[in-house]
């Protein structure tokens, strides 16, 4: 209810007509339930992905070691976005909200939002860049 609450005030302008305005709050009640079976669904569904894969004997340190520093890169990079830029990115890969959704989320057009999307990933993607660089410079990999 909270959450139906936030996105009503922070919409208020978008209201209908006093008389249309409980069932507009029934819609918005309903996307955000939407939104959370979605995510419910995508979480049990990834449980099930992980509790289907074979458990190796011994995968050895270098997979594990290499996808840790990836993600590393990339939790870091993301921390130096904008707030915005990352509830953006978040929205898409993590939600997988269209940008119609993310557009009714944050109160922009769909078309700012491809436009964000667009300016938000070459910014991460020159972040990891750099930050990849940067390791292996650290480390001694390259002259």
């Amino acid at each position: 209810m909270a959450e139906v609450f936030v996105i009503v005030w922070r919409r208020m302008a978008d209201a209908p007509a006093s008389d249309e305005v409980l069932p507009w709050i029934y819609g918005v009640a309903r996307h955000v339930l939407a939104n959370q079976r979605r995510g419910t669904r995508r979480g049990l569904r990834l449980v099930a992905k992980i509790g289907a894969q074979p458990v190796e004997s011994d995968p050895g340190p270098e997979p594990v070691v290499v996808r840790r520093e990836t993600d590393r890169v990339m939790l870091a990079a993301l921390d130096q976005l904008r707030p915005e830029e990352q509830e953006l990115l978040r929205l898409r890969a993590w939600e997988q909200l269209s940008s119609a959704n993310i557009g009714e989320v944050l109160g922009i057009s769909a078309d700012a939002v491809d436009m964000r999307l667009a300016r938000a990933r070459r910014k991460l993607e020159r972040l990891v860049t750099d930050a990849s660089i940067n390791s292996r410079f650290e480390a001694g990999g390259e002259q």
